[in-house]
């Protein structure tokens, strides 16, 4: 009889042999030989149970290499003291590609079978996700800004590698706390696919953070087949030296800090123009431009760079995809085919070094040139970009005006909302001074801030009212632009939730001031009929809601990390709860978050 030796597989002790050379335990000579002494039934017995023998031995091993590699893998979230029970456990670490060589960030460029991908992988490429604080101001608008941070990271969180499929965990948040905030014990959070970590037990049910704040962001999606991203990130805040005091805070919710001062002073512009307005421009002249120092970020291949009062909806992979992988290759194209952009009849890029949208809201028809929307830029950092906008800002070559012949060397940058500042100088280098090298993407997905882009008035009414404020990329046979045909815009106050990306709370107002998206009155009555179109105040309201769904979703999984000690606050609001979710107890009566304490890792949150 041949014995199989699996007392190894059974041993304990660490990783079980993990990582050591392992053979399977064939049958000895001695065996084979006394079999072969045996009549000829016997000994085709013999074989038959050795050829078993055989299979049974090296499937034995693969199971341990499984194993093994399980272990290794679920360990890269493993770490020493109390951290270590809070690890994220997530077993989707790897980005992997179809190549057999690694670039400079991980990625692997050169195309093999997709067999050769799966065996051979490379860490996750880590994106870059920073924001600006500029201007401070005291009370509730800082509360209100605070927690945007915190909800921006959530956002990007669940939209990141880190996400873990919803199949097989189950969450009930809205169950799981009282009308005053308080944990119930009949929660139900579970997983069944292990390697979650080890976590705190809350009445009957063992949890862990990380899991949490994974699972629970199926509610902060409506599709049921949501696309799972293959990229980490980091967060940055970049700080201007005025708000230095509220670093500390960002710094809880896991943001690197970056003290910044302006890149380029008042008294350092030549041009006499630019150095004598720059400072009335937008909220905060030139101290908006510490935003260009996310260029800076050269350790990440890709930066995004955001404003606070923005949510993630949906990964953004194939945005990175474009600008990582070789125009040629497969998962390249598939991605640019997947995008939506403003202009898609446009050819694309071969190298695309940015991807933005504009600010068609505030654009005029018949002008050709128009703001990038300040909110959102996915870009290559390079330093060298970045000193060549401090030079030509520096330079101040700024003409006083609005349309052609004014702003930025008199191309017609001039005159719009941030055109001396921030959204003006992006808008030039791209279009001016690296024409194409950037995307223009369809900013009723994108940075969606779901406001009316069709031309109301009053300017020019009968000209050009109902047309796509957009300018027109068709032209009739004289040269002159056809603003006639330009009307079939969509009309981003009505693009299904679903589809969008990412969302921007400006039209909209921003969740934290808890009020209806009605627009305002104006002064000026002949803007009425403009500002009566602007958004859908339903529809504005449900992009609301999504930011405060992930709100709860951070306040429950920092009630579990930090075991019960950062309670989520009541959520007794009554004030049109629908929207708020209960944090809102009156127009402009935002409840803000219970800070996590000095001493608070956020790692046990994320397990990052």
């Amino acid at each position: 009889m041949v014995t199989i030796s699996t007392s190894r597989m059974a041993s304990g002790g660490g990783m079980g042999g993990c990582g050591r050379n392992r053979r399977p335990s064939y049958p000895s000579s001695s065996s084979s030989s006394s079999s072969s002494s045996s009549s000829s039934s016997s000994s085709s017995s013999s074989i038959a149970t050795l050829q078993v023998a055989l299979l049974i031995s090296i499937f034995a091993t693969v199971g341990i290499s499984v194993v093994c590699l399980n272990r290794a893998t679920r360990g890269v979230w493993s770490s020493s003291s109390s951290s270590s029970s809070m690890r994220n456990g997530f077993d989707s670490w790897h980005h992997r590609a179809s190549s057999s060589s690694s670039g400079k960030w991980g990625m692997r460029t050169s195309s093999s079978s997709s067999s050769s991908s799966s065996s051979s992988s490379s860490p996750p490429v880590v994106i870059a996700h920073a924001v600006s604080l500029i201007k401070c101001r005291a009370g509730n608008a800082v509360n209100g800004f605070l927690d945007a941070a915190a909800v921006l990271r959530q956002s990007i969180h669940v939209n990141s590698v880190h996400h873990r499929s919803t199949s097989s965990i189950t969450t009930t948040i809205d169950a799981s706390y009282d009308g005053n905030g308080n944990s119930s014990s009949s929660s139900s959070i579970s997983s069944s696919s292990g390697g979650g970590g080890v976590g705190r037990r809350r009445g009957t049910t063992t949890t862990n953070a990380a899991n949490v704040v994974a699972s629970s962001s199926s509610s902060s999606s409506s599709s049921s087949h949501r696309r799972r991203s293959r990229y980490s990130y980091k967060m940055y805040a970049i700080v201007h030296t005025s708000c230095e005091e509220h670093a500390s805070v960002l710094g809880k919710l896991g943001y690197e800090i970056l003290i910044r001062d302006h890149p380029v002073k008042r008294e350092d512009i030549r041009g006499e123009y630019l150095r004598n307005h720059v400072e009335m421009e937008n909220c905060c002249g030139s101290a908006e431009f510490i935003k260009l120092y996310a260029y800076q970020l050269t350790d990440h291949p890709i930066v995004v760079h955001w404003d606070m009062d923005v949510a993630v909806l949906q990964p953004l992979d194939d945005l990175y995809d474009v600008m990582l992988y070789p125009m040629s290759h497969p998962i390249n194209v598939a991605a640019r085919e997947r995008i939506e952009r403003q202009h898609p009849e446009e050819r694309w890029p071969d190298k695309v070094d940015a991807f933005l949208t504009r600010d068609i809201t505030s654009a005029k028809p018949w002008e050709k040139v128009t703001a990038v929307q300040g909110g959102f830029l996915v870009a290559r950092p390079d330093r060298a970009v970045f000193d060549a906008y401090i030079d030509f800002i520096k330079e101040g070559n700024y003409t006083a005006g609005r349309g052609d012949g004014s702003g930025w060397s008199g191309l017609g940058y001039g005159g719009f909302q941030g055109a001396m500042a921030y959204q003006g100088v992006v808008a030039f280098y791209y279009d001016q001074l690296r024409p194409n090298t950037a995307v223009e993407l369809n900013v009723c997905r994108w940075n969606q801030v779901a406001a009316d882009v069709i031309w109301r008035g009053p300017e020019r009414m009968k000209e050009h009212h109902l047309q796509c404020r957009d300018h027109p990329r068709t032209y009739l046979p004289d040269g002159t632009p056809d603003h006639a045909s330009n009307t079939k815009c969509e009309d981003c106050r009505n693009t299904p939730i679903n589809a969008v990306k990412t969302a921007h709370y400006t039209a909209c107002k921003k969740p934290w001031e808890c009020r209806m998206a009605h627009p305002r009155v104006p002064r000026d009555k002949s803007q009425s009929y403009r500002l009566e179109n602007l958004v859908n105040v339903t529809y504005c309201m449900n992009l609301v809601r999504k930011w405060f769904e992930l709100r709860r979703e951070f306040e429950h999984a920092l009630d579990i990390a930090s075991d019960g000690t950062v309670k989520p606050v009541a959520r007794t609001g009554t004030y049109e709860d629908g929207y708020f979710l209960g944090y809102c107890h009156k127009s402009g009566g935002y409840i803000a978050m219970n800070p996590p304490p000095d001493d608070f890792d956020i790692k046990r949150v994320y397990g990052m």
